[in-house]
């Protein structure tokens, strides 16, 4: 059903087929597309850290996060992150009930992908100006 699909990282992008993810996937889709593209996500991730960890070799370097698909803008800010969300002082965040229930289908599908979700803010870097959800494949350091 979910065949044909060539999922690559790019920075810390998540592609499909060349093109980035959108709301109008389904989160069934989205999962099946984590499931089967998951030795590339994590050859992705392990580029990415590697490259990192070489151009910064006097500081702590963690494994990244992925883009996999943009929520809104920093301006929907509102529409997309509950009252807890907004309030919790951070860009990121990592508990469901901090965006709203229309997004936890997509949430739970990185999560039953087999990663770790969150949603950033991005306020600079590749996705600057948007709220993402993102995936991790190991826990952030607390």
């Amino acid at each position: 059903m979910y065949e044909g699909y060539d999922v690559s990282v790019h920075g810390n992008h998540l592609g499909v087929n060349s093109e980035g993810i959108t709301l109008e996937m389904s989160p069934d889709e989205l999962q099946a597309i984590l499931q089967i593209g998951h030795a590339a996500i994590i050859g992705g991730i392990t580029t990415s850290f590697e490259v990192t960890k070489q151009r910064y070799p006097d500081h702590e370097v963690v494994r990244p996060s992925v883009f996999v698909l943009r929520l809104g803008t920093n301006s929907q800010e509102k529409r997309i992150l509950t009252e807890t969300g907004q309030a919790n002082g951070s860009a990121i965040h990592r508990e469901p009930e901090e965006i709203r229930e229309k997004y936890h289908p997509y949430w739970f599908a990185v999560k039953d992908g087999g990663y770790i979700p969150e949603v950033r803010s991005t306020l600079s870097g590749p996705g600057v100006g948007g709220i993402w959800l993102m995936l991790r494949d190991s826990p952030y350091p607390s």
